[in-house]
């Protein structure tokens, strides 16, 4: 089994405008309205690669009404917990013009009922299962508790995957996922290298990857995406991969790495060799980026160029 927990989820209002002209109206050529959040981007991918998952998210107030019924229609069976007194699931906005101009909401506080509701239906996880940990976390005592009820999963043999920033990122390394899936920048944020050749990637990944040893900070295994410059899978010491992206323009990068974390997951819970999980991640992933939203279905994943490489 595998889940996506979402605390911060949203509806993504993406406008396409030609010209951002500060100060004045601005008049749009076309809308569309999506759902977001990273854990539910996964779920979603996952789903059109024909794998169900537990999409499990927070929804308040009359947007969190729309965001679940965006789930269904996307063919989700969503665990959304309600957040009462006050509230709505935020709106991100997002400009599309001369590059892509966010604008993401805070999004309403977390209650002790939602997150006892949270809690209850994690505990219902079972050795092996997978659960997908994304996006950002509440910055108050509350994040205490989530890392704590985390420990505990991870102690009754719940594969934890980490796809977070910053000081969460940090603190899920403590905790020790299955798999973290950083970006090139927090990566340098985690590790404080310079990721300015394959040397040193390859020494930061070692500060963060338990790779054999009684290393007890850090992930068990790394997917590591570097945008345009491809991504690496730090799988085992005899199972290093780096695989080239498609050479298509860009069309979006909003769930672009979501989407290879699915693509990631997939090929492993169908027992994909470590190349394969990296060839079917970047063909996920690039698919997403070439797309106006999550693509219905990877680019071919025999077409990914890939090697294996040392450390």
């Amino acid at each position: 089994m595998i889940a996506t927990l979402t605390l911060n989820p949203s509806i993504d209002y993406v406008m396409k405008c030609t010209k951002i002209i500060p100060g004045e109206t601005n008049r749009t050529e076309g809308e569309q309205i999506y759902p977001g959040g990273k854990g539910i981007n996964v779920s979603i991918m996952l789903k059109r690669l024909g794998i169900d998952s537990q999409c499990i998210a927070v929804k308040a107030g009359v947007t969190g009404e729309l965001l679940e019924s965006l789930l269904y229609q996307q063919g989700l069976s969503p665990t959304l917990i309600s957040l009462k007194g006050g509230g709505f699931t935020r709106i991100n906005v997002k400009l599309q013009g001369d590059g892509i101009t966010e604008l993401n909401a805070k999004g309403p506080s977390l209650t002790p009922a939602v997150m006892e509701s949270i809690f209850h239906e994690l505990e219902g996880l079972q050795k092996d299962d997978l659960l997908v940990i994304a996006g950002r976390f509440p910055e108050d005592e509350t994040s205490r508790e989530i890392f704590s009820f985390l420990g505990q999963l991870k102690k009754k043999g719940v594969k934890l995957v980490a796809d977070s920033s910053g000081p969460a990122l940090q603190k899920l390394m403590e905790i020790g996922p299955y798999l973290a899936k950083p970006n090139l920048r927090e990566f340098k944020e985690l590790t404080g290298i310079s990721m300015t050749d394959w040397e040193n990637i390859s020494r930061a990944a070692c500060q963060f990857w338990q790779h054999g040893d009684s290393q007890s900070f850090g992930a068990e295994h790394i997917l590591l995406s570097m945008g345009g410059d491809g991504a690496i899978l730090f799988w085992d010491r005899e199972n290093i991969f780096f695989a080239e992206v498609f050479d298509e323009e860009t069309v979006n990068t909003v769930g672009a790495g979501d989407c290879m974390l699915a693509g990631c997951l997939a090929a492993y819970l169908r027992d994909g060799e470590p190349e394969e999980i990296l060839r079917l991640a970047v063909a996920c992933g690039s698919a997403a980026a070439f797309s106006e939203w999550i693509p219905e279905k990877p680019l071919p994943s025999e077409n990914v160029i890939s090697k294996r490489l040392h450390i």
